[in-house]
């Protein structure tokens, strides 16, 4: 009886993390976004060079270009 005992204390406590540990359905490929520089958002440029930016997942990511000869 005591084994029996054990053996259902077992399988219950099994169970119950089992379903507490259910996945969570946030749905991270519907907020997937696929962008690239070839039509960036916004182009800032300056002389000797340019910065093209991308707006991505509420933040911006830059890609800058210097023209041989530029200086801080």
């Amino acid at each position: 009886m005591k084994k029996f005992s054990f053996l259902l204390i077992i399988l219950v406590s099994t169970l119950l993390i089992a379903f507490s540990l259910k996945p969570q359905t946030n749905n991270l490929l519907d907020k997937a976004e696929l962008k690239g520089f070839d039509k960036p958002d916004e182009v800032r440029e300056f002389p000797l060079g340019k910065v093209e930016l991308v707006k991505i997942g509420g933040g911006m990511i830059g890609r800058a270009t210097f023209q041989p000869g530029w200086r801080w």
